[in-house]
């Protein structure tokens, strides 16, 4: 049942307006508490759709111990539960940004890494995703991310995970650096300018604006890393993103095209070769995030 309640508030906007109900919520609420394995993760699948549609949603599903029953899943739940679990707390904590101190109180952070290491395909996608959140509403836990492993986990996912997965592990790598003190150093001793590089040159249409998101990051914080990323082509890479990305992509290699000429100077001269002025300027015209 909860699974054709997730599909049908997906589709319907009359059907998850209707769902949104106090009553209705602590019956999908109860069914993730109650079910068998799948029955979990089908109740998981509801509330995440449901408080991605309705952050009121999100309200009743954390006074009722949101945070504990979903990482009680997260750590225990069959492996397309956990990844699913993943996700709904992922929309928890967007809608509830205290809830990501919640998250850490709770140990979610060794859990979701947990799920980013050894998850299912999707698993690994929304424990990246996850912990991103995490971190972005609650920045001491960028500290905790770091401590138990997170960088290495994080490009684990972005090396070897699906498109979509790499992306958010990216993106994630984004969020932890500039509050993890630990974390850039970390970044750079793995080759992990090199991780990006590659999602910036074949990603998903997200993950290249992610990756180079990261990569700006990075190199504004490690001036070693910008030399990595110029020898291995970077400026070739970013050129191709903001030719070829889409409009956020495009802006956002801008960003991390200006932050390696800053960082590495001789660069400029490379992306002078291979056409940066009628690149940039084609940008500026056709793009807000220059």
């Amino acid at each position: 049942a909860c699974w054709a309640i997730a599909e049908l508030a997906a589709h319907d906007v009359d059907a998850a307006l209707d769902l949104t109900s106090a009553d209705a919520v602590l019956t999908i609420v109860a069914a993730a508490v109650d079910g068998n394995a799948d029955g979990k993760q089908n109740a998981c699948y509801a509330l995440q759709v449901l408080m991605s549609k309705h952050g009121s949603v999100a309200d009743v599903v954390a006074a009722h111990d949101g945070v504990a029953l979903l990482l009680g899943i997260v750590r225990r739940g069959s492996l397309t539960a956990r990844g699913v679990a993943c996700w709904a707390l992922f929309e928890l904590v967007r809608c509830i940004p205290a809830a990501g101190a919640d998250v850490v109180a709770a140990g979610g952070v060794e859990a979701l890494l947990a799920v980013a290491r050894e998850g299912c395909p999707l698993g690994r996608q929304n424990a990246s995703a996850a912990l991103r959140v995490v971190m972005a509403q609650h920045t001491a836990a960028a500290a905790d991310v770091a401590a138990a492993g997170g960088v290495a986990a994080l490009l684990d996912v972005a090396a070897g995970g699906s498109p979509d997965a790499r992306s958010q592990a990216a993106w994630a790598l984004a969020e932890l650096m500039p509050h993890a003190s630990d974390a850039v150093a970390d970044v750079a001793g793995a080759g992990g300018a090199a991780t990006l590089l590659a999602i910036a040159r074949d990603g998903a249409r997200e993950g290249r604006q992610n990756a180079c998101l990261a990569l700006r990051v990075l190199m504004e914080r490690d001036a070693e890393s910008a030399a990595v990323v110029a020898a291995a082509d970077g400026v070739a890479t970013l050129l191709d993103v903001i030719t070829t990305g889409s409009t956020g992509a495009s802006g956002g290699a801008c960003w991390t095209l200006a932050a390696l000429m800053s960082r590495h100077p001789p660069s400029a001269a490379d992306a002078t070769a291979r056409g940066a002025v009628p690149a940039l300027l084609t940008a500026a015209a056709s793009t807000d995030d220059v």
